[in-house]
């Protein structure tokens, strides 16, 4: 009985790393959409990202889990403490849930706010425009 326990939870944990690591594929995935452009400085500021991503992936799949055991359980359990007290608490699935979901907006902020906008490469490109003018300028 035991082994067989332990077997569902191996299959349970690997297809949760299995469900992360497509999240952290798809962040990626949307971080290259939103920058339009892979330069160096963009490659850096994913790598510098990396963590967030893989921290966000694990929310977002914690909190899908969450979701379900909050619809399958409800808001309220009961519970049972010693044995004649009976009651009615809030689901702690809830609060994990409230908790971790304030930590995942600020998160995805924080990821959404690293992504260079294509205004920023466009300056980018303007500054370099105006360095080659100014060398074509003073080379001349």
């Amino acid at each position: 009985m035991e082994k067989k326990k332990e077997e569902t939870t191996d299959l349970q944990k690997k297809e949760k790393e299995k469900r992360i690591k497509k999240e952290i594929a798809r962040l990626r995935k949307n971080w290259h959409e939103k920058g339009k452009q892979i330069d160096e400085v963009t490659k850096k500021m994913l790598d510098f990202a990396e963590p967030l991503i893989k921290n966000l992936a694990f929310m977002t799949v914690t909190m899908a889990e969450l979701k379900d055991q909050i619809n399958e359980e409800g808001c309220v359990v009961e519970y049972k403490n010693g044995e004649n007290q009976y009651g009615t608490k809030k689901n702690p699935a809830v609060e994990t849930y409230n908790a971790m979901f304030k930590n995942y907006t600020a998160a995805y902020k924080t990821l959404a706010d690293m992504i260079p906008k294509p205004e920023e490469y466009e300056k980018r490109d303007d500054e370099v425009d105006e360095f080659d003018a100014f060398l074509s300028e003073r080379d001349s």
